[in-house]
């Protein structure tokens, strides 16, 4: 996330931009993924966790060398909306008798 931290859980989407074949894995505790072997190309790494923004990066893989790519992801924002519905309520007085 935004402070460094490393967030398990997250589903990372590796996407080959030409043929449109799509990797998909989860980060582990320490924040980290590994994929699937991928053919030399061009790729987008898409990541997204409930509660945070999901982000993306490009990457251009060569044969022979592994690529390591950091993503950062920030907190969504939180919009929340509050609906207050008030009714006068109008109570008459009585006088009963009460008989002694």
């Amino acid at each position: 996330d935004v402070s460094g931290a490393a967030l398990p859980g997250v589903t990372v989407r590796v996407v080959h931009a030409a043929a449109g074949v799509v990797a998909t894995a989860f980060t582990d505790d320490r924040g980290h993924f590994v994929s699937p072997p991928l053919a030399p190309g061009g790729y987008r790494v898409e990541a997204s966790l409930d509660g945070f923004d999901a982000t993306r990066q490009e990457v251009r893989l060569t044969a022979g060398r592994a690529e390591a790519v950091t993503l950062t992801l920030a907190p969504s924002s939180v919009t929340e909306a509050l609906v207050v519905t008030a009714r006068r309520v109008e109570e008459a007085a009585q006088e009963v008798p009460i008989p002694v």
